[in-house]
């Protein structure tokens, strides 16, 4: 089973990561979109997962940063360090797309 991911609203992280690994896994052409808007996409989906990860960080402070479905059910979990330079950096590759 792969480790849900939920935020305080509920949401699941695993969504976000469906998500965009399917998306950058297909043909821009074959979806019937352009590369700048499958960017633009996968883009914004990295945004919502990483203001999810900033609610989660919040709350519960140390986290585990899964970034693909399939994690192990219990994965290490993280300094909030460590976790806010993933948020950062998700955020600046991803704001211009």
């Amino acid at each position: 089973m792969a480790c849900r991911n939920l935020n305080s609203s509920g949401v699941d992280n695993d969504f976000c990561n469906d998500a965009i690994g399917n998306i950058e896994g297909r043909d821009a052409a074959k979806m019937g979109l352009s590369q700048e808007e499958k960017d633009g996409f996968t883009g914004e989906l990295r945004l919502l997962r990483a203001f999810h990860y900033l609610r989660l960080m919040d709350i519960y402070g140390n986290i585990p940063i899964v970034t693909t479905v399939g994690e192990p059910v219990s994965p290490e979990t993280k300094p909030r360090a460590e976790v806010f330079s993933f948020i950062e950096k998700e955020i600046k590759d991803n704001i211009d797309k």
